[in-house]
């Protein structure tokens, strides 16, 4: 029997080549995501995602030494951070 991530990287294997594509498929994907993950979704830097971990802005997950950040946080952060548009008064 497989598990889901291994479905989702035959799947992904058999798309598109290349390990580092592959990696970036399953990022997309997962629940976790890299540091490297929210500085390319945000664009951002390193610093400021360090930032947001320790304003408790990101939840973090601990994975051995490896930092991770739930994808359901930085979609959070961003829906509090968005500004809506006001109509312009005439």
């Amino acid at each position: 029997m497989t598990t889901y991530l291994t479905q989702q990287r035959s799947r992904i294997r058999s798309r598109n080549s290349g390990p580092e594509r592959i990696e970036k498929q399953m990022s997309r994907t997962s629940a976790l995501m890299t540091i490297r993950d929210v500085m390319a979704e945000l664009c951002v830097c390193k610093s400021t995602v360090y930032n947001l971990i320790s304003f408790k802005d990101l939840v973090v997950v601990k994975v051995g030494g490896a930092t991770r950040i739930k994808r359901a946080s930085l979609e959070a952060y961003i829906t509090r951070n968005t500004l809506e548009a006001r109509p312009h008064a005439a």
